[in-house]
């Protein structure tokens, strides 16, 4: 058995080995790799260009492919998997490609200025994750009837939601207050969850109209609210509250807590007025929308948003 398993070792090397030394070398499956285009060099400057492929030595695309050196730039492959980078300075450039589901990878690459067909650069990914990942967005309008300052601390729920607060009771009973939204996962395990809102104020000019939006598993308000927390505002304007846009994020409690499609997870908004500085601004008539993303086998991007229109990384 070793000696087979070696032996298709050095089938899988030979036929990249045969990619490196012709563009036009065929791949597994009989189709031919692509050549990359000339790079458009100048007196001072050169290229790099080349090809990603996988352990099949089929192209891969979308892959990113970023360079670090005299210049510092980055492109990703096309569909068939070519790619090419302009403008470098001369010198020793260190190349990374990346892709979810595939590994990482890098190596060094000499850059010479005036040269228009460099050596094509040949990098393999070797894919590790099969099951396809995936996200989904789900959207939820919320509505903040009013606001209520008790003792030096402010409630949005009690003006229709909960029991009250004890001692005081329920106050206002607004009917149409909507602060409390519950979801399941799709399926079990997220690996991130985002949650956006953005709104805008509906107080006066002089207040910030922030909001306090908590994320929790197994939540209730009777009477007190509480349950596990999943997440909540980090780096906050205003300490637990935030301004439109907010942003919500916290990918390794997600994780850890290994939630599941039972698993209801639930967001509460309240009311801030200024920012949990006294005095507290009352709000009426406060409309949000929110966003929660989820995203299935593999984490999104550090720097993912909904809200900011940031594409679908796993197409």
């Amino acid at each position: 058995m070793r000696l087979i398993l070696i032996s298709l070792t050095l089938v899988a090397s030979l036929a990249f080995a045969g990619c490196a030394t012709s563009s036009s070398s065929s791949s597994n499956d009989g189709a031919q790799l692509a050549q990359p285009d000339e790079v458009q060099a100048t007196e001072t400057t050169g290229g790099i260009h080349g090809i990603v492929v996988d352990q099949a030595i089929r192209p891969i695309a979308k892959a990113v492919i970023s360079v670090g050196g005299p210049t510092k730039k980055n492109t990703t492959t096309d569909d068939q998997g070519t790619f090419v980078i302009n403008g470098l300075l001369p010198g020793t450039y260190l190349l990374k490609a990346s892709k979810p589901l595939y590994d990482n990878t890098q190596q060094t690459v000499e850059v010479v200025a005036g040269v228009r067909d460099p050596k094509d650069v040949k990098v393999q990914l070797n894919q590790v994750v099969f099951s396809k990942p995936y996200l989904e967005t789900v959207k939820f309008i919320g509505f903040i009837a009013c606001s209520q300052d008790f003792n030096g601390q402010l409630f949005s729920e009690e003006c229709g939601e909960g029991v009250g607060v004890p001692g005081v009771g329920r106050v206002g009973g607004q009917a149409d207050n909507k602060v409390l939204y519950n979801f399941f996962p799709s399926v079990n395990a997220p690996q991130s969850m985002i949650v956006e809102d953005v709104w805008t104020p509906t107080i006066g000019a002089a207040t910030t109209g922030a909001l306090w939006t908590i994320v929790a598993k197994d939540f209730v308000c009777d009477p007190f609210c509480g349950g596990t927390e999943v997440m909540n505002y980090q780096g906050a304007s205003f300490g637990n509250c935030a301004t439109s846009p907010s942003y919500i994020r916290n990918d390794a409690n997600v994780q850890k807590l290994n939630l599941t499609s039972a698993t209801q997870i639930s967001t509460f908004t309240w009311a801030c007025g200024k920012g949990g500085v006294l005095p507290y601004d009352l709000e009426f008539q406060q409309k949000f929308e929110e966003f929660v993303t989820m995203s299935y086998v593999l984490p999104l991007p550090a720097d993912w948003s909904f809200v900011r229109a940031s594409p679908n990384p796993f197409k």
